[in-house]
């Protein structure tokens, strides 16, 4: 098993498995190691880009309708004879 935040009643819970993170409760000095032989990914750094993540696909999402707006708007606009090519 390799070091883990667990969330528990709302509080994010640090377990520690490895010497490098015992002492000092930080995930930044995680020394357990994966299946695969190289260490860890900051678990910080994880949620970080979780975050990031989300906040992309919520501004994609206005994108998307932003742009089903216009393409109707585009589509009135040429049943009423202006020639515009959507691409």
């Amino acid at each position: 098993m390799r070091c883990h935040y667990i969330h528990e009643k709302g509080k994010k819970i640090f377990i520690a498995c490895c010497y490098g993170a015992m002492y000092d409760d930080n995930a930044k000095n995680c020394t357990c190691e994966s299946e695969h032989g190289w260490k860890e990914v900051d678990f910080q750094k994880i949620e970080e880009y979780k975050s990031q993540i989300k906040e992309l696909i919520d501004a994609n999402k206005s994108l998307e309708k932003q742009n089903m707006r216009l393409i109707r708007l585009i589509n009135n606009l040429n049943k009423r004879g202006a020639k515009i090519k959507i691409y």
